[in-house]
């Protein structure tokens, strides 16, 4: 097996498993990422 991808996969792995946590804990509430508000133009 090559070094260099035995030094990322751990890196990698963490990653995955960090996304997949956020994603599962935001599940519930269901708020969006990106909150987008108009803006008045006298403002």
């Amino acid at each position: 097996m090559d070094t260099e991808l035995l030094l990322w996969l751990p890196i990698i792995l963490l990653t995955v498993a960090s996304i997949i946590k956020i994603m599962n804990k935001n599940k519930g509430n269901r708020k969006p990422w990106i909150r987008i508000e108009e803006i008045k133009e006298n403002e």
